[in-house]
């Protein structure tokens, strides 16, 4: 009976003596010179910042139209209202402007030349 309580008690104590060895172990000061890279880096990494922030300064802002998903304007090669042909006949459906287009056959093209 008297075996339990002094197993338990000694695997308190040395419990307690692996977690203190742990804290006291030496790779706190490799830590410290990881942070101090680290520092460095962040120090460089503003640097670059604000340079590239001095750069934009000078440039105009382009503010998007829209929402900003619209390319340039084109440029319409046909004036408006566009030549229509002769043949076409017009006509309004639903107040839209269509063409009848005719299908003739005076306008085959040449057939391509048999070997």
């Amino acid at each position: 009976m008297r075996r339990i309580p002094l197993f338990l008690v000694a695997g308190v104590i040395a419990g307690t003596l692996v977690l203190c060895r742990g804290a006291t172990s030496s790779e706190p000061s490799q830590d410290s010179s990881e942070i101090g890279q680290l520092k460095d880096e962040i120090a460089s990494l503003r640097q670059r910042v604000d340079a590239l922030e001095q750069r934009l300064k000078d440039r105009p802002i382009v503010i998007p139209r829209g929402d900003g998903r619209q390319g340039p304007g084109q440029i319409d090669p046909l004036p408006w209202p566009r030549p229509v042909p002769k043949d076409w006949r017009p006509f309004d459906f639903n107040g839209m402007r269509f063409y009848m287009i005719p299908i003739d056959n005076s306008h085959i093209p040449a057939s391509p030349p048999q070997k």
